[in-house]
């Protein structure tokens, strides 16, 4: 069984290999940062929270939905996860808080590797470079949640 102090000296090293800035907060288990992102998003904050035996990524995305806009970037939110093999998003319903959370699942050194590190931190952040667009032209009632869903998937599809 691996501990959250374990696995959070396993990223960190990560981290440190690869030269990347990032705030640690060992009481806490937990690693900051905050990584550019291409699209209408421009940023993200990136927490990371260590456990006995998993690690999980939350992507946030840089501003709250309003308060009348909710309903339809949760229903984007819910299209969006439709399918989806790793993580989802999620959105606070009282503040509008929209993030990207994946968690990954390790028992010991030999069961995290680098590349599996790599996935677990970059998954969200290219699921919010791949459905930012639709979720500023939802959140500004450019468009439906369904048509920015539909309009995001095909550009992906295409590139």
């Amino acid at each position: 069984m691996a501990t959250a102090a374990e696995i959070l000296e396993w990223v960190k090293d990560f981290f440190d290999k690869g030269k990347l800035r990032y705030e640690l907060q060992e009481e806490r288990c937990t690693i900051k940062f905050v990584m550019p992102i291409d699209g209408k998003l421009k940023q993200t904050n990136i927490f990371i929270n260590c456990r006995d035996d998993s690690f999980s990524v939350n992507a946030y995305v840089v501003l709250n939905a309003e308060e009348d806009a909710r309903q339809r970037v949760s229903e984007y939110l819910m299209r969006a996860n439709y399918g989806l093999r790793f993580g989802c998003f999620d959105m606070d319903f009282s503040d509008g808080e929209i993030r990207y959370s994946l968690t990954l699942d390790c028992e010991d050194r030999e069961s995290l590797s680098e590349s599996l590190i790599r996935k677990t931190i970059y998954v969200p952040v290219m699921m919010l470079e791949r459905y930012g667009k639709g979720l500023i032209a939802v959140m500004y009632g450019i468009a439906t949640p369904e048509e920015a869903v539909k309009k995001m998937e095909e550009e992906q599809s295409e590139s």
